[in-house]
């Protein structure tokens, strides 16, 4: 008898947590339908940045043999001309840069399962990448590449759950905002305005979109403010060639501007002294100094270069290559 009030709290207990579950599958049952009917996945698919990844996957699926697979974020994107790196080199260049807050794990693990022997892999990590990345914009690119999943941490259990439905409140979020919004101009590469879009990426995977908009230099908008970020970048770098004995890694340090540098020169300065370091898997094929050039040379941020800064850079790109080939 004394034993019933405790039964029933554990009744009522085990009532709410049916409730709760019922209530989840409902909330995620509504979201996916929301989602499932979003006039505007299409668009998205056509037209976000993220979604590149799907032509990228393509062309290095596709590319037999032998090549070299340029990763990193969006100073790759701007700043390598791969068709003329592949006549430099003689070697197919497959660009499979994008947006450095994917991170480091994700944009490597990309490429993992299409490397062969004998491929050159060249990264070119920002300093101010992490090796996480921003797990919302990990969650959308899964969206729009499924197997994109498999190259998603989660650091524990709840994040599992709640990636997923917070991926999906961004979306609906963002559908609301859209349906009530002006219409959408379609990016073009012949505009002027628009940069960052997939139909702006050519059959390499450079960005070629930005060449007919204006430049508004290299300066520092958001400067770096630590250099703890990076580290576990290098260790990632690292572990990856370990990983992959028989394929050739190389690092070469980003373009940066030099107010870029100047700006964020206490950090970058120590990183730059890790990264010489001896005892790494990875090889450093360039100074940092061969990567600063001058702000003239720079587009719209301290990473992105112009189309004369791109055609400089790739020049000596090629030659730091061909001194380890």
């Amino acid at each position: 008898m004394l034993n019933k009030p405790d039964n029933q709290e554990t009744i009522q207990g085990i009532q709410v947590l049916k409730k709760l579950a019922l209530l989840t599958v409902l909330v995620t049952g509504l979201l996916a339908c929301i989602i499932w009917a979003d006039p505007y996945a299409e668009v998205d698919i056509q037209r976000h940045i993220n979604a590149a990844i799907l032509d990228k996957q393509a062309l290095l699926a596709q590319t037999k043999g032998k090549k070299i697979i340029l990763v990193a974020g969006s100073n790759f994107l701007y700043g390598i001309d791969s068709d003329s790196l592949e006549k430099e080199i003689g070697l197919p260049v497959v660009n499979m840069s994008l947006p450095y807050y994917l991170g480091a794990d994700f944009l490597l693990k990309q490429i993992e399962d299409h490397l062969q022997p004998g491929d050159v892999v060249v990264m070119g990590f920002e300093f101010m990448i992490s090796r996480n990345g921003e797990m919302n914009e990990k969650m959308l690119t899964a969206q729009f590449y499924p197997p994109a999943k498999n190259w998603i941490e989660f650091p524990t259990w709840q994040s599992r759950i709640s990636a997923p439905l917070t991926a999906y409140f961004l979306r609906i979020r963002k559908l609301i905002s859209r349906s009530v919004s002006s219409t959408q101009v379609e990016p073009t590469v012949e505009d002027t305005t628009n940069e960052l879009f997939r139909n702006g990426i050519d059959s390499h995977g450079d960005l070629v979109s930005q060449d007919n908009n204006p430049s508004t230099g290299g300066k520092v908008i958001v400067p770096m403010n630590n250099d703890t970020d990076f580290l576990p970048v290098i260790s990632c770098m690292d572990s990856m060639a370990r990983i992959h004995p028989q394929v050739s890694f190389f690092y070469v340090f980003p373009t940066l501007s030099e107010s870029g540098f100047a700006t964020d020169k206490k950090f970058i300065t120590p990183l730059t002294k890790q990264l010489t370091k001896e005892g790494y898997s990875f090889t450093l094929i360039n100074s940092l100094a061969d990567s600063i050039y001058p702000d003239s040379l720079f587009h719209n941020s301290p990473y992105h270069v112009t189309p004369t800064g791109r055609a400089l850079h790739t020049k000596r790109l090629a030659g730091w290559i061909k001194r380890q080939l």
